[in-house]
């Protein structure tokens, strides 16, 4: 794939390279341009040429290895800012270097290399997420980490298992995630590792909320709140804060105590300086808002939160911003708006196979068009629910009242007869089908803002 001067200096073990020489190799035709700034391609017929070369001379092997490790460091410088204000420009550069990234770790996995290359992968877990590649980060772990446990030391072994059940979890398969999460707080255990248990925890807690178990949820999340504090680690003190601010807001109603919780958490972050969090703890505010019925405030928090992620460039939690304000924007009788923010928010969830993430955005979109067309509405909510059912996902437990309230007003458009034969034809759709009618619906609902807004408000 394309490479910067830096991996030809390392792979090629010249380190007085420089861009002029790669420039004037150009200029011969040995090299190409590639469309990323700064990085060149090797012509197909050079590369076959020098693969006999170095057959011939038995060098192979040795480029082999100066190639794997030029990568395997990358990644690990790139790791070392993850969660910070210098992550954006080390995801860009791993995304244009994606290719030979892919290469070494093929390389490694061939040369029995199990160990390294997973805590290769456990680096580009974050970014495997952050950019929604949930599909292709889960797949290296998954290959790496079954069937090879005896290679794996115990410590790396427990961080492969929480990096899995990471990229698991945000692909909505709970049970997978709770039992590799299950997997790595027993390792942490044995190892008498305090730092790890607390990690798992809030990951099984994490789980626990997506399942509709809110005492293990919070169970889960007090064991690693003691654990956070009895470590002094601040940043994760403020991460189980902000976890038990969403599990007793969705699943207990307390706003108060959940406010409390969602307030400190926030106080840290900001303390902290983590803009990502702070992020989070803003949408989930807003969250707050909506359920007390401010709307006008809870739009404002969740643009405020969509604005830190997308100069971020967070895919997902900028998705998850979109989506919030979006039926923020629609009870606002915002129409057009709220099309457009769903539209974003589905395209982004399904690129990267976030599927209940697709769900909510389908179950939000119901709602919108609804005001718009009764039938296309409750065919597509119809495909949501079918699609969840199928998934075992849950409903946000505070959205389930309007949801209820929206359905039944729904239904009462319909004779029984019409409403069983459009919820049959909305359920029969499997999920990339749902999506498809989701496309079809903002691509025929989207017009001029003005006219579309008038018409959701006659309805």
């Amino acid at each position: 794939g394309p490479f910067d001067l830096a991996a030809a200096q390392a792979i090629a073990a010249a380190p007085a390279l420089t861009e002029l020489d790669l420039q004037e190799l150009a200029e011969q035709s040995l090299l190409q341009t590639d469309r990323v700034p700064g990085h060149w391609v090797m012509l197909a017929t050079l590369q076959q040429f020098m693969h006999l070369q170095l057959h011939q001379e038995d060098d192979l092997a040795d480029l082999a290895a100066r190639f794997w490790q030029h990568y395997r460091d990358l990644v690990a410088q790139a790791a070392a800012h993850w969660h910070s204000e210098t992550e954006l420009p080390w995801r860009r550069r791993l995304h244009d270097q994606q290719d030979n990234i892919r290469a070494a770790l093929n390389w490694a996995i061939q040369q029995d290399h199990t160990a390294a290359a997973l805590e290769m992968a456990v680096g580009l877990t974050n970014f495997w997420s952050r950019a929604g590649q949930l599909h292709e980060g889960r797949r290296w772990l998954q290959l790496l980490i079954e069937g090879r446990d005896s290679a794996i030391p115990a410590p790396l072994l427990g961080q492969g298992l929480r990096s899995l059940g990471h990229l698991t979890l945000r692909q909505g398969d709970y049970p997978a995630a709770s039992q590799l999460y299950s997997r790595a707080l027993t390792i942490y255990e044995e190892l008498g590792d305090q730092h790890g248990q607390m990690i798992a925890n809030i990951n099984l807690a994490i789980c626990a909320a997506e399942r509709d178990r809110p005492v293990a949820a919070r169970a889960f999340n007090e064991a690693a709140l003691a654990q956070a504090r009895q470590l002094g680690d601040l940043p994760m003190e403020a991460n189980v804060l902000h976890n038990l601010f969403a599990v007793i807001l969705e699943h207990e109603g307390d706003l108060l105590a959940a406010n409390r919780y969602g307030q400190q958490a926030l106080q840290i972050w900001r303390k902290l300086g983590n803009e990502a969090r702070i992020a989070g703890a803003l949408n989930n505010m807003g969250v707050a808002q909506q359920i007390q019925g401010n709307t006008a405030a809870a739009a404002e928090l969740f643009q405020e939160s969509l604005r830190i992620r997308q100069r971020l460039g967070h895919e997902l939690d900028i998705a998850q911003s979109e989506c919030n304000l979006a039926l923020m924007q629609h009870k606002m009788g915002q129409t057009a708006q709220a099309l457009a923010g769903l539209g974003s928010s589905l395209e982004r969830r399904y690129q990267a196979d976030y599927r209940r993430g697709v769900l909510e955005c389908l179950r939000s979109l119901a709602l919108v068009v609804s005001a718009l067309s009764p039938a296309s509405g409750l065919k597509l909510f119809a495909a949501a629910e079918q699609n969840r059912l199928r998934l075992g996902s849950a409903i946000d437990r505070y959205m389930r009242p309007e949801l209820a309230r929206w359905q039944q007003a729904l239904q009462a458009q319909f004779t029984p007869a019409e409403y069983e034969q459009l919820w049959r034809a909305g359920g029969r759709l499997q999920l990339d089908n749902a999506v498809s009618l989701a496309r079809q619906l903002i691509a025929e609902y989207v017009r001029p803002a003005d006219s579309l807004d008038r018409k959701a408000q006659s309805t």
